[in-house]
């Protein structure tokens, strides 16, 4: 899906007129006006952005249907609490991280999406560890790993410590009593340990990779992960990333007009995947609409590649 990717960031970049979305008051520290590089520009952009609402609209739905689905009175109020809280709590992320991606392509920032992207993909990995097996086991590692790494600290204040202990007692409640038995043995295991623990999936899932290996290759998610990390560690191509004309160094923001279609494309189909476990978990019957929106994306992603040739 995104091998095209790492050939754009040393492309000459876009030879058509474009009209800045920037406004004077840039250079002076403020935006005047409420337009940008993408609203200027609608010519160019607009299947993009058309598609980048939609998957908003689809995440938004898959919600709702899900409080009509489960909240009460519903009669299933009490089936996968803390997995379905897991899966609605990441959804909100997933979309203010989506809504941060406009923002930024609006204001010539396109270069800064990568590092969004991957934090869209850890939602999507957090989300798929979840729906996959053992929910409500997985959804309460989930919840607990802050407050597990904070009760390890030898320096925590003793009103922070006893706050996340009530809170995982509270959440041991809400689990099956095998479930119980299991959390209770993982949070006394996890108070065992002398250095915090960096991923909360483990040993389930030895690292992202054996995450991403749940998907297939088609997806896309194992390759986008693997660049995006590069733009989040720093590293020299990763920097170059979503530039248009990756040797022009310019502090300033800029028109990059195929990496704003890179970026809206991807982030739309990052939460669309999100939003699709969510819907496929709590059996939302929305997965035609999900596939609506993927075969758009298919068709935005050609024109794409014939531009960089």
């Amino acid at each position: 899906m995104l091998k095209f990717i790492a050939k754009q960031s040393y492309s000459q970049g876009f030879k058509r007129g474009l009209r800045r979305g920037f406004k004077e008051g840039h250079k002076r520290g403020k935006i005047i006006g409420s337009k940008g590089l993408v609203k200027l520009n609608l010519h160019i952009f607009d299947n993009y952005s058309n598609l980048y609402k939609e998957s908003r609209r689809f995440a938004v739905k898959v919600n709702s249907a899900s409080f009509k689905k489960y909240n009460p009175p519903s009669k299933l109020a009490n089936q996968n609490i803390l997995s379905r809280g897991c899966l609605y709590k990441i959804g909100e992320r997933a979309v203010i991280l989506h809504n941060s991606i406009l923002s930024l392509c609006e204001d010539g920032w396109a270069s800064v999406t990568p590092i969004i992207l991957r934090s869209l993909l850890e939602c999507f990995m957090s989300s798929l560890v979840i729906a996959q097996k053992d929910s409500e086991y997985m959804a309460f590692k989930f919840y607990v790993h802050d407050d597990l790494n904070m009760m390890i600290d030898k320096n925590i204040a003793e009103e922070i410590e006893n706050f996340s202990r009530t809170q995982i007692n509270q959440l041991l409640k809400g689990l099956s009593s095998t479930d119980q038995k299991r959390a209770s043995k993982y949070v006394d295991d996890f108070l065992k340990r002398s250095e915090p623990k960096s991923y909360w999936y483990r040993p389930e899932y030895k690292d992202t990779k054996a995450i991403l290996n749940l998907c297939t290759e088609e997806s896309g998610m194992p390759e986008a992960f693997r660049l995006f990390s590069m733009s989040t560690h720093g590293t020299f191509l990763g920097s170059q990333l979503f530039k248009d004309q990756p040797d022009e160094t310019d502090i300033n923001p800029r028109p990059d007009p195929q990496s704003i279609k890179i970026a809206l494309a991807v982030s739309s189909s990052i939460l669309i995947e999100i939003a699709s476990v969510r819907d496929q978990f709590e059996k939302l019957g929305l997965d035609s609409e999900a596939q609506l929106m993927r075969d758009k994306k298919l068709k935005l992603r050609q024109p794409i590649l014939d531009s960089i040739k």
